[in-house]
């Protein structure tokens, strides 16, 4: 997948030498820079007046938790066009949620090959949503244990939920989850890109979300669609 121009890269990650890996792991890619590559919270707040295009973030920080950074990118209007792709260890797997909701475009895990890793960079720069398999498979668990999810599953199976959507866009909102492209979603629907993304744009409004997980965890809590 190739990007038309130079995507800047913020990585925030404590461990000095997985954040030294990481940045020589991107050094070689024409595509990607690393724009700064910082330890804390703090210094990840201090650099996003920079606005780059993609934050590969921890979620366990020394002065705080990674997802304080989620919820200032998605809060400061300015930084509308960054992605953040976080980049955990397995034991985090209780934050998946959390980090999905507050706004984090994609969750991978610290074991992921690096021709994976360079991958996921890039389909999150394409607006996609890579979330490594035992993640998902955590995603799973936690809505299918949730008392107020089934609920609403229930609903939508019985026709009792009511939905903000248009049905049209319920079915985006269902291949997007699925991690489709707007472009291969499009292609599935017989629309065109422009149309998916005034449906996408429609979506977050009517949810009152900022990305693609926020969507996806708000329309499945309120029985919405179902992974």
């Amino acid at each position: 997948m190739k990007q038309s121009s130079v995507a800047r890269v913020l990585i925030v990650e404590d461990d000095m030498l997985v954040r030294e890996g990481l940045a020589g792991l991107l050094a070689d890619c024409a595509d990607l820079v690393v724009d700064a590559a910082v330890a804390c919270v703090r210094d990840a707040l201090a650099a996003l007046p920079s606005a780059p295009g993609l934050i590969l973030l921890d979620l366990c920080l020394p002065d705080g938790e990674g997802i304080d950074v989620i919820r200032a990118v998605r809060t400061d209007p300015t930084l509308a066009g960054t992605r953040i792709l976080v980049l955990s260890l397995f034991n985090d797997e209780g934050r998946v949620l959390g980090a999905l909701g507050a706004g984090a475009d994609g969750y991978l895990l610290k074991d992921c090959e690096p021709d994976m890793l360079r991958q996921s960079i890039r389909a999150t720069l394409a607006g996609e949503t890579p979330i490594s398999p035992a993640a998902a498979a955590h995603l799973l668990r936690q809505f299918r244990a949730a008392p107020e999810v089934l609920k609403g599953e229930r609903k939508a199976a019985s026709g009792e939920a009511l939905s903000p959507l248009t049905a049209r866009e319920i079915d985006l909102l269902k291949l997007l989850a699925k991690g489709l492209s707007y472009v291969d979603a499009a292609a599935t629907m017989g629309i065109s890109s422009h149309t998916v993304h005034d449906h996408v744009k429609n979506i977050y409004r009517k949810l009152d979300v900022n990305s693609r997980g926020e969507a996806v965890f708000e329309a499945v809590s309120m029985g919405v669609i179902s992974l």
